[in-house]
């Protein structure tokens, strides 16, 4: 990712990383899903895919910093819009992490063990 920009510079081209977090889409709402993220919670999912939902939702949004379960894409589309416009254009070699602070926690959590 950093050597993209160097060699591109110097064609005005700037280029950065968008890592985003769980997105609220069809593909991350289905029941092994949910199971996953109740079995890392700590817990066992039920198999009634309505209160697993609920479960997993909690859980995730429990241990999110922002306190959000999923990111809605609409939540990331402004990176996106910033990224491409002229506004950015002094921006590259950039990586930026819309996870709802998860990758916050994530360090918090190494830094613990």
């Amino acid at each position: 990712m950093k050597s993209a920009p160097l060699e591109l510079g110097r064609h005005k081209i700037t280029v950065n990383a968008l890592i985003p977090g769980l997105i609220d889409t069809a593909l991350t709402r289905h029941e092994e899903r949910y199971a996953q993220a109740i079995q890392v919670a700590g817990g066992t999912p039920t198999g009634v895919l309505a209160t697993d939902q609920e479960t997993a939702r909690q859980g995730l949004a429990r241990h999110s910093p922002l306190g959000v379960p999923w990111i809605d894409p609409a939540d990331v589309a402004p990176v996106v819009v910033f990224l491409a416009s002229d506004a950015a254009c002094m921006v590259s070699g950039a990586t930026y992490a819309a996870t709802g602070g998860d990758s916050a926690e994530h360090h918090r959590l190494i830094r613990q063990t």
